[in-house]
């Protein structure tokens, strides 16, 4: 046997030694051992320290009112007083029918629709006083804020469009025309009383083909512009062979509430005022507006017509130009085509004595009552329904309104392509200006209409201008405040 050298001991030591920590290294995850990493010239940062998350905020609690249970809304029924009528009514029944087929809550929505406004506030009325008012009301935004001031009636819908589950998205919210959606505000915007459904306007229906005959070029842009081109039609029509036609040919009287406070506004009154302070209507600018008017009654160019409608007249060029709602132009569409289709006609803005032309928008809008937490989630889930673009646009083209989104507007160029005239008011939406939102307009638009038909009598003169509108003044008071 042989002998180990003085120096095998130690080499036996240093390979146990190295073996024991060979067998101490952790084993790779694969079969495959890793490539060794090259140095790096330039040392690694130290390592971050965790950040631990955020603590979570806590949730809102909802409302109690919208804290309802889905099931609850299964098979519960929804009323709703419109008030619609021909084809806009079977419109809106079409698309009850679908939501209460595919609404995936079970509601199930009745209409009841009494046939025009003013039987819809006698439903209202007696409903109030026997409490038997429906979950949906669709009226003019007038109308809603009178009923409100009356006794509070409706439910406060920011709740609704701006809850995470049953609201209206941000995108939703912002294709609103801000005209129309503030219409239906309330408090400097804390409170929504309903939501914009259509909107409509008073416009000038113009022969452009007529006017150019006459020697005009161009629409009116001013009153006197306007005066100027109706006692033209005027004189050519005393100059031809038809005798029939003399006395016609400038604007038809027309003394819708809608139409005189548009003149008005053309003259300086602030139409959003009216009706959120006293009612002076005795201003130096309606005794303008008032003494224009008449001076073209005067000047027999405005006449006051036989016919309760203009469209045949303005066919047969008796007039110029006439003003009529926008609901008013399917049927000068039919009569012009069929009366005189070589001419062309178009919609104009009203003409203002300074600044831009102006345009009121007014129309209706839906809201929900004050009702169980159930029934008015129920009325909210069918007005939003209701207020999809191409819902809105379905409407809007049935009854040739104004959808109140530009979503809905986009979802109408076909519908504008096929009636120009409609197209051509449609570019006024944006600088369309509210109606008196104020409930007490709601009464006291009769009044300024009553005041009207009084300035076209042949029996008042220039001079009783200025009695007129203290009359119109002094009765107002009494509209709103009647004496037992």
């Amino acid at each position: 046997m042989k002998t180990l050298s003085p120096h095998q001991p130690a080499l036996l030591a240093l390979l146990l030694m190295a073996l024991l920590l060979s067998a101490c290294q952790p084993a790779p995850l694969s079969g495959t051992a890793p490539a060794p990493s090259k140095p790096s010239a330039t040392p690694r940062p130290a390592a971050a320290l965790p950040t631990l998350p955020p603590a979570p905020s806590p949730t809102p609690t909802p409302p109690p009112h919208l804290q309802v249970d889905p099931e609850s809304l299964r098979g519960l029924q929804i009323t709703f007083l419109h008030p619609f009528y021909a084809d806009s009514a079977a419109a809106l029944a079409a698309l009850t029918d679908e939501f209460n087929q595919t609404n995936v809550w079970g509601l199930h929505v009745k209409l009841q629709a009494p046939g025009s406004a003013g039987l819809m506030n006698k439903a209202v009325a007696d409903a109030l006083q026997d409490g038997s008012l429906p979950q949906i009301l669709a009226a003019e935004s007038a109308q809603l804020a009178a009923w409100e001031a009356a006794q509070p009636t409706f439910a406060d819908l920011n709740d609704y469009m701006q809850d995470p589950n049953w609201g209206l998205t941000a995108e939703e919210r912002a294709s609103f025309f801000p005209n129309f959606w503030e219409a239906d505000s309330a408090a400097e915007g804390t409170r929504q009383l309903a939501l914009p459904a259509l909107r409509t306007a008073r416009l000038m229906v113009y022969n452009q083909t007529w006017a150019e005959e006459l020697g005009f070029a161009a629409p009116p842009t001013d009153e006197k512009e306007l005066e100027l081109q109706l006692c033209a039609a005027l004189q050519a029509n005393l100059a031809d062979t038809d005798r029939a036609n003399d006395g016609t040919g400038g604007w038809i009287v027309d003394s819708d509430p809608y139409t005189i406070l548009t003149f008005l506004a053309a003259f300086g009154e602030d139409p959003a005022q009216v009706g959120d302070r006293t009612y002076t209507f005795n201003t130096p600018a309606n005794r303008d507006a008032f003494a224009y008017l008449r001076g073209l009654f005067d000047r027999t160019c405005a006449w006051n017509s036989r016919q309760p409608e203009p469209q045949e007249y303005f066919s047969t060029r008796r007039t110029l130009l006439y003003t009529a709602a926008l609901q008013d132009l399917p049927r000068q569409e039919r009569l012009q085509t069929r009366l005189n289709p070589g001419d062309t006609w178009t919609v104009l803005p009203f003409p203002a004595v300074s600044g831009d032309p102006l345009v009121i928008a007014s129309g209706h809008s839906y809201a929900a009552t004050l009702a169980k937490p159930e029934e008015q989630l129920g009325a909210w889930l069918f007005i939003r329904w209701l207020s999809l673009p191409r819902h809105q646009a379905r409407l809007a083209q049935t009854a040739a309104a104004w959808p109140v989104s530009q979503a809905a507007l986009d979802l109408m160029q076909d519908y504008a392509a096929s009636h120009p005239q409609w197209a051509a008011a449609a570019q006024w939406i944006p600088q369309a200006r509210p109606a008196p939102r104020s409930g007490d307009w709601a009464r006291t638009q009769f009044v300024l209409q009553d005041a009207a038909w009084q300035l076209f009598q042949a029996n008042l003169t220039a001079e009783q201008i200025p009695d007129l509108l203290t009359q119109l003044d002094d009765t107002i008071p009494d509209v709103l405040q009647p004496t037992p």
